[in-house]
């Protein structure tokens, strides 16, 4: 994998296309709208179901870089932590079971994109903004208990796929203003 010192080599990629329900969706929320939770919400067992995509967007990839030689191509793929941060639970009976689920079904994404010979980016915002958005602010003891949880699972997602095949994509999240209450990065980090 391509690193430096000197630079940031990449940030924010922007967001692969989406089913239109989807869309509409987003902009429902967007606007103000009621959401039906139910829509959006974990409600029943958890299984991978965008094999199809997957398929597609690594062709896509595919093609586009062919002939070339791009250093560091990669495909971003959201953590366990970020998709439960933003698809409530409402099945499994406790946030670590649910967190396991989703550690489960992801991981056919994550070894897609390795056998296809790309890095894997874990987009993991669960991290670190996860510490002020959600269900509130929680105690830096609670935040590390649930990043703990987080990061075992996606270690156990991701166990096929080398260190050097991959990378983790953290930050603080979107919000505007100065980001008062947010996590430091001593609060995140154990030693």
């Amino acid at each position: 994998m391509q690193t430096t010192a000197s630079r940031i080599l990449t940030t924010h990629n922007g967001s692969l296309p989406l089913p239109d329900d989807l869309v509409d969706l987003l902009w429902s929320r967007e606007q103000g709208t009621a959401i039906d939770d139910a829509r959006v919400a974990c409600v029943g067992p958890v299984a991978y179901r965008g094999q199809t995509r997957l398929q597609r967007d690594l062709a896509d990839v595919t093609e586009a870089v062919a002939g070339g030689d791009p250093a560091g191509v990669f495909l971003s793929s959201a953590s366990p932590g970020v998709i439960a941060l933003f698809h409530p639970n409402h099945h499994y009976p406790s946030h670590e079971a649910y967190i396991w689920a989703l550690a489960g079904a992801m991981r056919e994404e994550y070894e897609a994109i390795h056998r296809a010979g790309f890095l894997l980016q874990i987009d993991c915002p669960d991290l670190a903004a996860g510490y002020h958005v959600g269900a509130g602010v929680m105690g830096t003891d609670e935040f590390r208990r649930v990043a703990t949880v987080h990061i075992s699972a996606l270690n156990h997602a991701r166990a096929a796929i080398p260190p050097e095949r991959m990378r983790l994509y953290l930050c603080w999240g979107n919000m505007e203003g100065k980001g008062v209450g947010t996590a430091q990065s001593a609060t995140c980090a154990t030693t």
